[in-house]
């Protein structure tokens, strides 16, 4: 009488998958803002549909990344406060980043 362990099995090598794709996300990685901040991100969290969107509704001209290094830190924030459901940009930067590397990985 043999004993099958199918759950088990497969749990593991879910386990070692997720693993492998967390592996591959170690070091430098570039993703676009489009990415990181995609609309379903946008949508989830601010009454925006899109990322354009939420900054062609500012007083801020953001078509690049350079752009959005020169708005003064807090005053993105408090315009991040303001129109997100975060406190900071850097809060969601951190939110989208952490939502990536979960997509990323299969544990969304």
């Amino acid at each position: 009488m043999g004993f099958k362990m199918e759950g088990i099995d497969d749990f593991n090598k879910d386990i070692h998958n997720i693993v492998n794709k967390a592996e591959e996300l170690e070091g430098e990685n570039e993703v676009s803002f489009e990415v990181l901040f995609n609309d379903n991100f946008i949508q989830k969290y601010t009454s925006f549909k899109t990322l354009g969107e939420m900054f062609d509704k500012s007083q801020y001209k953001v078509e690049s990344a350079e752009d959005l290094d020169k708005i003064p830190e807090e005053e993105l924030d408090a315009y991040v406060n303001k129109n997100t459901e975060f406190e900071s940009w850097a809060e969601m930067m951190e939110t989208a980043i952490g939502e990536y590397c979960a997509d990323k990985i299969g544990l969304d």
